[in-house]
């Protein structure tokens, strides 16, 4: 993991990349950060005309069966638009058992596709950090 920055930084670094980041990692205390994150992103890099969906998941309720349904899903392309959202919120409820199932595919995302995972903190050894 990167160095850490605050909130407002990091939205703007995030924001000012040509191309939508694959994967995201926000942690912040308050759901109003996590949410403003989300939606920055989504008008920087959705196209207005199109309505882009944000899918979004806890992570406590993330079982062994969504892992196959991520990999089909993070990895195909749409029709409809040119990029794809997820957000998994609660990230630092994830078991570090599911934490290595969904890591490979995070690495394999397809282009266009982005997985914005939100959480309050996780702990320095965690395997997500990783």
């Amino acid at each position: 993991m990167s160095k850490k920055l605050s909130s407002n930084k990091t939205i703007d670094h995030l924001t000012s990349l040509e191309e939508c980041p694959t994967t995201v990692l926000f942690l912040a205390p308050d759901e109003v950060r996590k949410s403003r994150a989300c939606a920055l992103l989504l008008n920087k890099y959705a196209p207005q005309k199109t309505k882009t969906p944000v899918a979004s998941f806890d992570a406590k309720d993330i079982k062994q069966s969504h892992v196959e349904e991520f990999s089909n899903e993070w990895n195909s392309m749409s029709l409809f638009s040119s990029n794809s959202f997820f957000r998994i919120s609660n990230v630092e409820k994830l078991g570090a058992k599911m934490v290595r199932e969904l890591l490979p595919l995070i690495e394999q995302l397809s282009s266009g596709t982005t997985v914005l995972f939100t959480g309050t903190k996780l702990a320095k050894n965690s395997v997500f950090r990783k």
